[in-house]
């Protein structure tokens, strides 16, 4: 669920030139096959959680065959960036979009078989509280699909990539975007005290830091001048920082990437 106010139309158009069309976060359509990757999802009630664009809202409902797909998020223009999306995709019968404000969400217990949420957490300061609606609303025995970055911890204390960490997080508050990244035992703990259980946390840092650099080589490819003309000269500037220290802190294990899943218990 994205920030209120946060992805103004330049943001939005220079994000989706380097992640894609209806994408707002690093991987794209690749990623979400990633995270979804040997599950089935045929019919079943779907929560995308944070839907942004819509572009893995229609992925959800069209590629996974989810019988309906829920996706909400707090920020109108995104949304109305989605109903685009859905309706030219002609998936109208099959997914709702909602506007929603920030916690308890709409929504009954036990609602869905399922929740989806990419890169929407780490923009929550008060995680555990945001954990507990997915929780809530997933049937006993419901799915949740979750990937997020993570601060990077070391073994005896600070992660020794914390530098670049914390230099990634001032070039993207510089870039208008605001995030609250903490170490993968918060989620753990967030995610058993909310009733989750089997719980897997797939590192995909790796990988992350592996799109990183095709989003770098973008911003100094022949598809430059068309990004930068969409973002202006200074905030293309504070763009390719970001990405050169993403890459860094990535690769440092200052910053890291999973992907999780857990079950809600019966």
């Amino acid at each position: 669920m994205s920030d209120e106010d946060q992805y103004n139309d330049r943001l939005v158009e220079g994000m989706e030139a380097l992640y894609g069309k209806g994408f707002l976060s690093p991987g794209g359509a690749p990623e979400v096959d990633l995270m979804l990757d040997g599950v089935d999802l045929s019919g079943l009630s779907v929560l995308d959680l944070g839907c942004g664009l819509g572009g893995a809202l229609v992925m959800l409902a069209r590629d996974y065959n989810a019988g309906h797909v829920t996706g909400i998020d707090i920020d109108s223009d995104s949304l109305d960036r989605s109903r685009a999306a859905v309706a030219a995709a002609g998936l109208g019968d099959r997914i709702a979009l909602r506007q929603v404000e920030p916690g308890p969400l709409p929504f009954a217990d036990g609602e869905f078989d399922a929740v989806f949420c990419k890169d929407v957490v780490c923009h929550m300061a008060d995680k555990a509280a945001f954990l507990t609606e997915p929780s809530r609303v997933l049937k006993p025995g419901g799915r949740l699909f979750c990937a997020d970055f993570f601060e990077g911890v070391g073994d005896d204390g600070p992660h020794p990539g914390a530098d670049l960490f914390d230099a990634y997080v001032a070039e993207i508050g510089a870039y208008g975007l605001t995030f609250h990244f903490e170490p993968q035992a918060a989620y753990d703990r967030a995610l058993r005290a909310d009733g989750f259980s089997a719980l897997e946390f797939i590192d995909h840092s790796k990988i992350s830091a592996e799109t990183s650099r095709r989003d770098i080589g973008v911003l100094s490819g022949s598809d430059s001048d068309r990004i930068k003309g969409l973002l202006g000269d200074e905030l293309f500037a504070v763009r390719v920082r970001a990405s050169l220290l993403r890459n860094k802190a990535l690769e440092s294990g200052g910053l890291q990437h999973f992907h999780m899943r857990a079950w809600r218990q019966p």
